[in-house]
């Protein structure tokens, strides 16, 4: 590749299937300072896939490009076999994925609230009654999944918006003479959220919501990402700290508390190349966001 200096990122899916891929981008800049990537390779990497056959996969990858003395950076998840591998090759800086790693913060936050998550999981694969009362109000019931960023922040305010035809719906089928249609209108009784636990939906929606934000805005491609790290988390982190100190219910205290202890420990240690990206990013002059 005909240029200076790339970074790479990394990326370990896994298909519908169950089978294990790999995919490596490479990024760069132009002399305009205008972002490029291209996919290297996406290949399946069978398990188990080991930190040594890791290793002799990229290092196989990076001679047939000719890019092993070009790489400055690469940027993973945190998976312990890919971390490993790229310290290993001693080449470029690994750097932790921002996004993925806030994540892992949020999924220590969303453990508070499993017993909540599997019950509406229940209601949402229900396929007679999600279709009914997706008719009612023309929107589809989004599902949570572990392996989507946000999926669970997504699938509760879309059960806040599908509240009244799920209610309409319960009353519709209660009140039917035939006792068939009774018993499935008993059965979506059971599986809708209390009183309380809407309460814990809304707060749970009103603490993921910034979040979900600066998700977007580390996932970003047509920009430097790294700049917005310090200033994200220290903004994330103020906010846990101040501003949702107000939650009432307590799943929603517990799960603030526990996304604010993972974030201090994930991110207590100096990340120098990401406060440089901040010092040299002109939306940021002030660095407030830096401490003693």
């Amino acid at each position: 590749m005909q240029v200076q200096d790339i970074f790479l990122t990394l990326d370990a899916w896994s298909s519908p299937a169950h089978l294990p891929y790999l995919g490596i981008t490479a990024h760069w800049l132009t002399s305009k300072f205008e972002p490029q990537e291209v996919l290297l390779n996406m290949e399946e990497l069978p398990y188990p896939h080991s930190v040594i056959e890791i290793q002799e996969h990229l290092f196989d990858l990076f001679y047939e490009w000719g890019i092993d003395s070009k790489i400055i950076a690469i940027v993973t998840d945190n998976g312990s076999n890919i971390r490993k591998a790229c310290n290993n090759i001693s080449i470029g800086k690994r750097i932790p994925c921002a996004a993925h790693t806030l994540q892992l913060s949020i999924g220590k936050g969303l453990d508070i609230i499993k017993k909540l998550i599997g019950k509406l999981m229940q209601e949402t694969e229900n396929k007679d009654l999600e279709g009914k009362a997706e008719n009612i109000i023309c929107l589809d019931v989004i599902k949570a999944n572990n392996t989507r960023w946000n999926s669970t922040l997504y699938a509760f305010q879309r059960l806040i918006i599908l509240k009244p035809a799920i209610q309409m719906l319960k009353a519709s089928l209660m009140s039917n003479t035939n006792s068939i249609t009774r018993k499935e209108g008993e059965k979506l009784e059971v599986l809708c959220p209390t009183i309380y636990e809407w309460k814990v939906i809304r707060e749970i929606v009103e603490l993921l919501n910034p979040f979900e934000e600066a998700t977007r805005l580390l996932s970003g491609i047509n920009y430097p990402t790294i700049g917005f790290t310090y200033p994200i988390i220290y903004n994330l982190r103020e906010r846990l700290e101040t501003e949702f100190n107000l939650l009432e219910t307590s799943e929603a205290s517990e799960c603030q508390n526990a996304i604010l202890e993972d974030i201090i420990v994930r991110w207590d240690f100096p990340q120098i190349l990401c406060l440089k990206g901040s010092f040299f990013d002109p939306r940021f002059k002030s660095l407030d966001f830096i401490n003693s």
